[in-house]
C-alpha cells in the first residue's frame, strides 16, 4: 500500500459522504497568503482545468505557513470556490514545512507487515522529535538495503495532529468535504509523473 493512501486512511475518516455528482477532487493550497484552488479531469490528451480560483488572505490569519485563523481562512476558501464554479465539492490539501518529519529505518525483509508496524512504533521514540500522542504517524516499505539483502529499507513520515486537523477545519467551516492529506513535496512529485507521461502532440 502506497503511503499516501495509508497517510490519508490514519489521518482523518473518509466517511464525510461525496454530495456533489463530480467525480473530481479540488486541489487548495493554503499558504502564507494566498489560497489558490484548481479542479482538473482527465481528457484525451491529458487534463483539462475546469475550474481555478485564487484569493489573497487577510494580514494575520497566518503564521510561517501554519493556521491561526480557521474563520477568516475558511470565508476566503468559500468565496474563492463560489467564484470558481467548481463543481466538486472533495477537496485535497497538503501539509509542509516543520510539522513534517520524514526519517529512515532499517527491518529485517523477513517481518511480516504487522511485525514491522511494531518495530516502527518502537523506534518512533528515537527518529520523530515529537511526543507520538501529538502526531500522525505512518510508514512504507520504499526498498532494499543497498548495503543487506537481508533488510528493507522503511521511509516513517509523522505530522503534527494540530497542523492536519485545522486544515480540516477550514475546509469543513467552508463547506467542503476534506477526503485528502498529502505532503506538499510528494503531491509535487506524483504531479510531476503524472504530467510527465501525458503524451505530447
Amino acid at each position: 500500500m502506497e503511503l499516501l493512501d495509508r497517510l490519508i486512511e490514519k489521518w482523518f475518516s473518509l466517511g464525510f459522504g461525496a454530495k456533489s455528482p463530480s467525480k473530481t477532487i479540488l486541489g487548495v493550497d493554503i499558504s502564507s497568503s494566498a489560497i489558490k484552488l484548481i479542479e482538473m479531469e482527465p481528457s484525451r490528451d491529458g487534463f483539462i482545468v475546469i475550474a481555478y480560483g485564487v484569493e489573497p488572505l487577510p494580514e494575520g490569519v497566518t503564521f510561517d505557513r501554519e493556521i491561526v485563523d480557521v474563520a477568516k481562512i475558511a470565508r476566503v476558501l468559500q468565496s474563492v470556490y463560489k467564484k470558481s464554479g467548481a463543481r466538486s465539492r472533495n477537496v485535497a490539501v497538503a501539509v509542509s514545512g516543520s510539522s513534517i518529519i520524514s526519517n529512515y529505518i532499517d527491518v529485517p525483509s523477513s517481518l511480516t507487515s504487522k511485525q514491522v508496524e511494531a518495530r516502527v512504533k518502537l523506534e518512533a521514540d528515537t527518529i520523530i522529535p515529537f511526543p507520538l500522542d501529538e502526531i500522525n504517524l505512518d510508514f512504507a516499505v520504499v526498498g532494499q538495503n543497498i548495503t543487506s539483502k537481508d533488510q528493507v529499507r522503511v521511509q516513517v513520515v509523522a505530522c503534527q495532529r494540530d497542523y492536519v486537523d485545522r486544515r480540516k477545519e477550514v475546509v469543513e467551516l467552508a463547506g467542503l468535504n476534506p477526503v485528502v492529506v498529502d505532503i506538499e513535496s510528494f503531491a509535487f512529485a506524483r504531479a510531476y509523473q503524472t504530467l510527465r507521461s501525458v503524451p505530447r502532440l
